[in-house]
């Protein structure tokens, strides 16, 4: 998620797809407690998040984006819902966690104007009315959707603080490094690549004569090896195990230097 590696705990416990087709905005919560994975606590409670961030900056997801958790009555069903692990005076929020949260929720208002078509304005709304923008959980009432009087709010960071970190993160300000057109085409490639090898259609060949071969080709000049003149039936005996990177072959890097 924005250049961060999220941690999958899939809970027990969540919605199905949002009401009204996307969220309105983003509601902040912490945990009053020092663990990392929350997931445990989330299926004892019968409650869930989207995500959590630990004081170390190690991002869970519990919930998938396309659905509603369980994390403030009617709040969640217009609210993503992310907690922070943090207990205070015991195991404060960090620099690096709300740094990281920041990014996190930069790729989520990013997705959900992308992806949802809705874009989430960046700013504080206080109180418990279901408005867009960012909220604390502090921000309902024991009458609405936080009915167990909690306190939880963004702090160490002021609110103006972290939306900047937000803004900075959407408009490239900080250290992700974009893909090219080139690679986002390379691994969209990929995925269909994995789909193929596990029986489903070539993404370069749909038709059932030449299934493969244009794949065959590309790995051909990426490892500077000829390509196979005929397609043969792809079997598992005939399948090598798909390597992580193509790289190109001694031979090929010979070549290249001697063409410098």
């Amino acid at each position: 998620m924005n250049g961060i590696d999220v941690h999958r705990r899939p809970v027990r416990n969540f919605g199905g797809s949002w009401p009204q087709g996307h969220p309105i905005g983003y509601l902040f919560h912490y945990t009053a407690g020092c663990g990392s994975d929350i997931s445990g606590v989330l299926d004892d409670r019968g409650i869930s998040v989207h995500f959590s961030v630990d004081l170390d900056g190690k991002i869970y997801e519990y919930v998938p984006v396309t659905n509603v958790a369980f994390h403030a009555f009617e709040a969640s069903f217009v609210y993503w819902g992310v907690e922070h692990t943090a207990r205070r005076g015991t195991c404060d929020l960090t620099d690096q966690q709300l740094s990281v949260s920041a990014r996190l929720t930069a790729g989520l208002v990013e997705l959900t104007g992308r992806r949802l078509g809705f874009d989430i304005p960046l700013r504080k709304t206080d109180g418990p009315e279901l408005v867009p923008g960012f909220k604390d959980h502090a921000d309902g009432t024991t009458s609405t959707w936080n009915d167990n009087g909690h306190t939880d709010r963004l702090y160490r960071w002021a609110w103006d603080r972290y939306l900047s970190e937000v803004r900075s993160a959407l408009t490239g300000g900080g250290d992700d490094v974009a893909l090219t057109p080139e690679q986002e085409d390379a691994i969209k490639f990929s995925f269909g690549m994995l789909k193929y090898l596990r029986g489903g259609p070539s993404p370069s060949e749909p038709g059932p004569g030449r299934r493969g071969w244009r794949f065959a080709r590309r790995v051909s000049e990426a490892t500077g090896e000829p390509a196979a003149t005929q397609v043969s039936p792809m079997t598992e005996e005939t399948v090598a195990p798909a390597e992580t990177e193509l790289r190109p072959t001694e031979d090929a890097e010979e070549s290249r230097e001697g063409d410098a």
